[in-house]
């Protein structure tokens, strides 16, 4: 084979490519089906509706007492149909005045719960926790060491919960955020001396399916 031989095929299969990366770029591949199931649509909507308007749900997440996630797992368990075939995990999170979710609890279906507390809880309450770190405190070092271990547990938690999660499996996922007072209703006094001692939160489910 000469040398004008071999440049024209050359050129023939450089031709070829671009073309071929010319039609990939104009037809891309289609996309894969991603969207939430109907029944589980429904279902996470039921929950969400009773998240917002259920006064026993709503408590469950805004109570300032150690309730922990266990009875949201039970309403959402309560809410689901029979033989329904999604597992299911729960974040609850506190917002903080930024609007940005800390103090966050954790689950994974069962119920067993986790969260970013430490074992003397030493992240439920921030404000409190860390009051000096700002200013001239004699206690500011035991301060942020506090906030450093707090930290720590919080990324150890989120870690621990991911990886209960499936890797191969579409998990699905829908937040609602729960404010201190139902907008829906007139204020009453009690509710407004509530505000001082409970916190708005963001709860978060996670559905996958347990084939």
């Amino acid at each position: 084979m000469n040398k004008k031989g071999f440049m024209k095929i050359l050129e023939a299969i450089i031709a070829v490519i671009i073309v071929f990366g010319f039609l990939l770029a104009v037809f891309p591949s289609k996309p894969s089906d991603t969207a939430v199931p109907e029944d589980l649509e429904t279902t996470m909507d039921t929950i969400i509706k009773q998240a917002q308007n259920d006064p026993a749900f709503r408590d469950c997440i805004l109570s300032p007492r150690d309730i922990g996630i266990n009875c949201i797992n039970k309403l959402i368990t309560g809410n689901s149909p029979p033989f329904f075939p999604w597992s299911h995990g729960v974040r609850l999170c506190t917002l903080n005045d930024d609007g940005d979710a800390v103090n966050c609890r954790f689950g994974i279906n069962d119920g067993a719960e986790t969260d970013t507390t430490g074992e003397k809880g030493t992240c439920d309450n921030e404000k409190v926790l860390c009051a000096g770190c700002d200013g001239n405190s004699f206690n500011k070092q035991s301060c942020l060491e506090n906030a450093d271990t707090c930290k720590r547990n919080e990324n150890t938690c989120i870690n621990n919960f991911n990886k209960n999660l499936p890797t191969d499996k579409d998990v699905y996922t829908k937040a609602v955020s729960i404010s201190v007072e139902d907008v829906t209703t007139p204020p009453s006094e009690s509710s407004i001396t509530d505000l001082n001692r409970l916190e708005s939160k963001t709860l978060t489910l996670f559905f996958w399916y347990k084939g």
